[in-house]
């Protein structure tokens, strides 16, 4: 194949399908050449994906341009995980799209979880949900498949030229093929062969040699069979392989012997083991991993917890934290009225006169009796009534929603600075009126006062949190972000198939602006007296 420009009238597409594993593999191992040619072994591509591959037997393979971002589509469906969330464009970001254009051709142009739905299926793939290799790739083939398109970029390939050398090496051993090989017919390395393994191996590779030239020049004389009788007796002089290495170093020895004792009736031992010619040197030089079929202990499966469990412990951890506050505000309590006591006491003692509440009236002293005096009524004037009090007006609320990018301690600041606070709901009523007023604004993520402190969830306007509309059907408030285990105290109003109350962290903006980016406002409330 040869490398050339893109041309839409070759586009492969659902072509891909068609081809067998080994014309796969070999369109992969171009397109790693194409892409180390063009940005080396430390550069980011992108584009790899079938509508932007064309292929023409004639004129080989072309790869179109990739986009920076606003990806759609199919471009989407092969797009790395971490390019997605934080942008991180790395040789191994390449190697995940061609991992998942080898399970794309070999699985019949089906991407992994396509039962579920388009949207459902790379929403599952892109949060780090695994994925088993399809059947038809085999188990070599199904490895590679495995280790390209793991989450982690580090799991995988190092670049475009290890993936490359790994294919090229079940291309060459004939692994995709079906011709006979070690590993095709023993599922071993030709190291770990016995003698009697490398004879029937040489065997299937002579007689299908055979057959060839037979077909090819017809020769005049008849090829040389091994007769049974030999064969057999080849196969009794082979030493046991539990015998170990002694027994092979021994059986070694007698051969060199009969061989040179009488070299026409060792007929059995004068194969040939055929060795795979050499490919000449290439220009760079991978040291090919072996692959095995052991575990890896990092694949191992993991207990999950359920959004159920997770939420109940939650709330039986916010409860005991809520227990040991209030013990020791009444502890507090207690102390400071003991204080109170302690300092009256002591207070009393130092000024006893000061501290006494009545004293005794004294006994008047007898004296004569007055004078009576002419009685004098003095009228009093009738008090005026008392005006009723004012009744206090009641207090009115205001709204304000903000569009802006900014983070959740932002906004409560720029709130205070206008004279509010992040809004508070406490019931349906004002939770509609928040929805309303995002939805009209188009507006899919609105910041609101609630958030943690300590573990318990507060207003920012001091009320106690009462009123609750979680999406526990997606997990929430799930508390810590599964992606890089950040924790999310801080709650949204956002938009999911309805409006729900979803905690996030502080600044989702500014770590994934390809997905928050220009969809975040929030709504300030204010009091009119």
């Amino acid at each position: 194949m040869e490398k050339r420009e893109y041309e839409p009238q070759f586009t492969l597409g659902g072509r891909i399908s068609n081809l067998e594993r080994k014309t796969l593999c070999e369109l992969c191992c171009e397109l790693c050449r194409q892409i180390r040619d063009e940005v080396g072994t430390d550069g980011y591509r992108g584009g790899i994906y079938p509508d932007n591959i064309s292929l023409d037997d004639s004129e080989g393979v072309g790869l179109g341009t990739a986009k920076d971002g606003d990806w759609e589509g199919q471009e989407l469906d092969f797009l790395a995980p971490e390019i997605y969330w934080n942008g991180d464009r790395s040789p191994k970001a390449d190697v995940y799209s061609l991992g998942m254009l080898l399970y794309y051709g070999i699985n019949s142009a089906q991407l992994p979880f396509h039962k579920s739905g388009a949207d459902k299926a790379r929403e599952r793939r892109l949060n780090g949900e695994r994925f088993a290799p399809p059947k038809a790739a085999g188990r070599r083939l199904g490895e590679i498949i495995t280790k390209a398109t793991s989450f982690k970029p580090s799991e995988r390939y190092s670049d475009v030229t290890e993936l490359q050398a790994m294919l090229e090496s079940i291309i060459s051993n004939h692994y995709l093929s079906g011709a006979p090989s070690a590993e095709t017919v023993f599922q071993k390395s030709e190291e770990e062969l016995s003698q009697v393994e490398r004879m029937m191996v040489s065997i299937l590779s002579r007689e299908d040699s055979s057959e060839e030239i037979a077909l090819e020049d017809e020769p005049d004389t008849e090829s040389e069979d091994i007769a049974p009788e030999e064969t057999a007796a080849a196969e009794s002089e082979l030493p046991d392989e539990e015998d170990g290495d002694a027994a092979d170093d021994t059986a070694g020895a007698e051969s060199e012997e009969s061989d040179q004792a009488e070299p026409s009736e060792s007929k059995a031992f004068d194969i040939e083991l055929p060795f795979p010619e050499r490919e000449p040197e290439r220009e760079f030089h991978v040291e090919i991993p072996v692959l095995t079929e052991e575990k890896n202990p990092e694949l191992a499966p993991v207990r999950v917890k359920s959004a159920k469990q997770k939420k109940l412990e939650r709330q039986r951890a916010i409860r005991r934290r809520a227990r040991r506050r209030k013990r020791r505000f009444l502890f507090f309590v207690a102390a400071l009225c003991v204080l109170v006591i302690l300092v009256a006491v002591v207070w009393g003692r130092m000024n006893p006169t000061e501290l006494s509440f009545s004293r005794p009236t004294p006994t008047p002293t007898p004296t004569a009796e007055p004078t009576k005096a002419p009685i004098t009524v003095i009228s009093t004037p009738e008090p005026a009534p008392t005006a009723e009090p004012t009744p206090e007006p009641v207090r009115e609320h205001r709204y304000e929603i903000v569009r802006d990018n900014v983070s959740w301690t932002r906004a409560a600041e720029i709130c205070r600075q206008m004279g509010g606070y992040l809004v508070t709901i406490n019931d349906q009523a004002e939770f509609d009126r928040v929805v309303e007023m995002a939805a009209s604004s188009n507006t899919p993520n609105i910041w609101i006062g609630c958030h943690r402190e300590n573990g318990a969830l507060v207003w920012e306007s001091g009320e106690s949190v009462s009123f609750y509309r979680w999406d526990e059907a997606n997990g929430e408030p799930s508390g810590w972000d599964s992606y890089d285990n950040i924790p999310e105290d801080y709650v949204m109003l956002w938009y999911h198939n309805g409006w729900f109350y979803n905690d996030n962290r502080n600044d989702p903006a500014g770590d994934y602006p390809a997905i928050y980016g220009g969809a975040i406002g929030f709504v300030c409330e204010y009091e009119n007296n």
